[in-house]
């Protein structure tokens, strides 16, 4: 790095993401929530007899977490959320209450009360319900179809409200969770400079320019035309430029207009 002065070491925005839900994960009702699915489909899954009768009411399979990965065990907890009242319908039928596994006091009637526990199935809609908007920003990042850093910051700020409208009494504690990660790994220079030069975050695309960037005199162009794409004169106040500019990826800026090619290198 000390020879190759110009060049930025950044985090990826995926493993941030990543990052964010192991911390979520790692909290203590969260873990008992995600042991008592791992409970239930285990057995169901080391039980032929109960595997095809599971088959028989949901037509599907559920989707089995992973130990390590919390994203993992969001789409784990989902799945069976999404077979919540055949899995219910399962353990109450008359096939199940005459076979051997319906005997009280076993592991088996054990799995039966979690099932039919209204308890576990408001906390486990509870977690999904809050992780949901954090999940579906990893798939945008790992899509790659919005590669913005302006956009995804914005679907940041969005999920800590969506998080604080669907889970009041404990978002602060997620919000706090996913701001230290974010600020500690993504705020950063480089990052910054993506989100908007219309912004007090100016001073991180200048020092990305002087970072990357030996001569003088293309900073100073780089500079003029970021002053231009601020203020939207010359050619960046028509009106298909004003609005390229709240649309279009910064990166393809010089689509429409030939004074801003050396900051668009940078986007």
């Amino acid at each position: 790095m000390e020879q190759r002065s110009q060049i930025y070491w950044t985090p990826c925005a995926a493993h941030c993401i990543d990052l964010i839900l192991t911390d979520l994960g790692k909290i203590h009702r969260m873990q008992q929530v995600v042991e008592i699915a791992h409970t239930i489909t285990r057995f169901i899954y080391n039980h032929i007899w109960v595997l095809s009768l599971m088959q028989t009411y949901t037509g599907g399979e559920i989707l089995r977490s992973d130990i390590t990965r919390f994203a993992t065990n969001y789409i784990a907890l989902d799945s069976l959320l999404q077979k919540k009242t055949a899995l219910r319908q399962m353990f109450v039928s008359a096939e199940w209450q005459e076979s051997r596994y319906a005997r009280a006091g076993t592991d088996e009637s054990h799995v039966k009360n979690l099932v039919t526990s209204q308890s576990f199935w408001q906390r486990a809609e509870k977690i999904v319900k809050a992780i949901k908007p954090l999940y579906e920003v990893l798939r945008v990042v790992d899509s790659e179809r919005y590669p913005q850093m302006g956009f995804l910051y914005y679907m940041m700020e969005r999920i800590k409200k969506q998080i604080s409208e669907n889970d009041p009494k404990h978002a602060q504690e997620f919000i706090n969770i996913i701001e230290c990660r974010w600020d500690y790994q993504m705020g950063r220079d480089l990052h910054l400079a993506g989100i908007d030069m219309d912004s007090e975050l100016l001073a991180a695309f200048r020092n990305v320019i002087y970072k990357m960037v030996s001569d003088p005199e293309i900073v100073s162009l780089c500079l003029q035309e970021t002053k231009q794409f601020r203020e939207e004169s010359d050619s960046f106040g028509v009106p298909s430029a004003v609005v390229s500019k709240k649309q279009m990826n910064p990166g393809k800026l010089h689509i429409n207009n030939e004074q801003c090619r050396l900051i668009c290198n940078f986007a």
